[in-house]
């Protein structure tokens, strides 16, 4: 059986995991500002910088794709 702590970061990242996915899918419907704003929804959970500014290509291409000028 896991820890509570270990189960909260499982947690966690398949929650980060889920809405990346759901952007992808509203992006692939053409509902980019929609996928953008979940984006930045998801990138505020992230203490770290580099996991930050991954999550920030992501928005950028977003936004370029659906002519969103970020």
């Amino acid at each position: 059986m896991t820890d509570p702590e270990t189960a909260r970061r499982i947690r966690t990242i398949t929650e980060r995991i889920a809405r990346v996915t759901q952007a992808q899918a509203l992006a692939d419907a053409g509902k980019y500002e929609e996928a953008v704003a979940l984006l930045r929804r998801v990138r505020d959970t992230y203490s770290d910088e580099s996991m930050r500014a991954k999550v920030d290509w992501l928005i950028e291409d977003l936004a370029r794709r659906g002519n969103l000028g970020s």
